[in-house]
């Protein structure tokens, strides 16, 4: 692994696996926002999986104001599913189990 993947896992700050760190190294810009520092990797419904589902690349500002509403989560995911399927993730156990844990969820939402 390069000095400059190195940096940038650093920089995606949050407990999450270093493997949903670095499938989310090429989103250089804060989902809401725009920004591109600092960047921080958001639980979309909380700490309850470390799926690359329940990921959101966030500003520091951005992620210090989110409110945790429906409407909030349901962009932050659409948004992540978009990324992850154009950039071809290997979708892994834990996050079909997440997948199917919030199925009427994502179905509800993911009018791709």
């Amino acid at each position: 692994m390069g000095l400059n993947i190195r940096k940038r896992i650093v920089k995606l700050e949050n407990p999450f696996p270093i493997r949903v760190r670095v499938a989310f190294i090429d989103y250089w810009e804060c989902y809401l926002c725009g920004r591109n520092y600092p960047l921080e990797l958001h639980h979309i419904t909380g700490r309850r999986s470390d799926s690359a589902l329940n990921a959101a690349v966030l500003c520091k500002e951005c992620h210090s104001h989110i409110g945790h509403t429906k409407e909030e989560e349901e962009e932050l995911i659409r948004i992540t599913i978009r990324f992850l399927v154009r950039n071809n993730y290997q979708f892994r156990a834990n996050d079909v189990a997440f997948y199917n844990k919030h199925k009427d969820f994502y179905n509800r939402i993911t009018k791709i």
